[in-house]
């Protein structure tokens, strides 16, 4: 007891304990009274209480029999959804595979008629060039061969020429040295004198007149064979079936070989020694200088007609590579992307799948 308690019990009288006593008896007796009742209704609260956890335990039970009844139920139902998506992916997945199997057996006989397209045009290009070139060289020797015919027609003109005007020549000298003889008695005989100068004149004139006609006739043969070199267009017909100009010499339209110059009428005339000189000193070197030049002309028309058939072959053949190459990387180019579609619709599946597999783990976790 504290001492206000005991300060408070040495103030109180005896009548006034026996009444404290008295109330205190009578409160402990009324506190039993409630503590029995409580007691009772804690008891009564008890098996109130043990039932209800009984009924509570009951429905429990029947509840827990439900949730794994139910739990199952949803289990087989996820089993077979699951097994029916598996089924739908893997038949998805041997479908793509089969395409993509598709794909593959296409590309790859793209790629195998690429490369003999790419073939074929390189035998097309080799047997073009090929051809070409057997062209070039049967022109060249054939030019070569006619070069050569020329010339030695031109030699052979020539001498018979020189031949000609040898003869006439020496007659001259003859006719002069006879003249000189019997000048004395020509000049007697008018008769004879009218005959001889007769002669004379018409041989000179038919010397000049001869000259002219071989100059013409050599200068029609050298004009012949220019024009026989010149380019000009043919058709042919190309491996397509398509009719295409083509720049040729003419010498291939039509062959002609002119030796009319040869066949010289032979004149008997005679020139005389001023007359021979200028025929043998700047006539035949104006005409040899002419051929040569015309001959130059010629090489260098054939010589640019060939460079620039080269060039456009060649130019042809690149523009082909090009377009071979262009064509490649655009194939290509199709079949990466192709690809990686392909891989981007896979790699999505799969997500998708394992996206799946996580939320399906993650509901069986709640569900334990």
């Amino acid at each position: 007891m504290d001492e206000f308690s005991a300060s408070f019990h040495t103030q109180l009288t005896e009548p006034m304990r026996k009444e404290l006593g008295s109330v205190l008896a009578d409160q402990d007796e009324v506190v039993k009274m409630a503590l029995s009742e409580l007691l009772s209704d804690i008891e009564a609260l008890e098996g109130d209480r043990r039932l209800e956890q009984q009924q509570w335990q009951t429905e429990k039970e029947k509840l827990k029999l439900e949730i794994e009844a139910a739990r199952k139920e949803e289990q087989i139902k996820c089993q077979a959804a699951i097994e029916g998506m598996a089924a739908r992916i893997k038949k998805e997945n041997m479908e793509r595979l089969e395409e993509r199997e598709q794909m593959e057996a296409e590309h790859k006989s793209l790629i195998a008629k690429m490369k003999r397209d790419e073939e074929e045009r390189e035998t097309s290009s080799k047997k073009v060039t090929e051809a070409l070139l057997k062209e070039v060289e049967n022109l060249e020797a054939s030019r070569d061969q006619q070069l050569k015919t020329m010339k030695e027609h031109y030699e052979e003109a020539t001498s018979d020429m020189n031949l000609r005007l040898r003869e006439k020549h020496e007659r001259i000298l003859s006719l002069e040295e006879e003249r000189d003889e019997f000048k004395a008695s020509v000049l007697k005989d008018s008769e004879r004198w009218r005959r001889w100068t007769k002669e004379v004149e018409d041989l000179v004139l038919s010397g000049a007149v001869t000259t002219a006609v071989i100059k013409q006739r050599l200068m029609s043969e050298l004009r012949t064979q220019a024009e026989t070199w010149m380019f000009g267009n043919a058709s042919e017909s190309s491996t397509d079936g398509h009719m295409k100009s083509r720049n040729v010499p003419n010498v291939f339209l039509k062959w002609r070989i002119r030796n009319e110059w040869r066949k010289l009428q032979g004149n008997q005339a005679f020139l005389n020694d001023d007359l021979q000189n200028f025929c043998l000193s700047k006539e035949i070197e104006t005409l040899i200088l002419s051929t040569n030049a015309a001959q130059d002309k010629i090489n260098q028309k054939y010589k640019k007609k060939i460079d620039k058939i080269r060039n456009e072959a060649k130019k042809k053949e690149a523009e082909l590579v090009q377009a071979e190459l262009k064509e490649t990387s655009k194939l290509e180019k199709k079949k990466r992307e192709k690809m990686e579609r392909i891989q981007g619709t896979t790699l999505q599946a799969e997500l998708k799948a394992e996206k799946k597999r996580q939320i399906k783990k993650q509901r069986e976790r709640k569900r334990r």
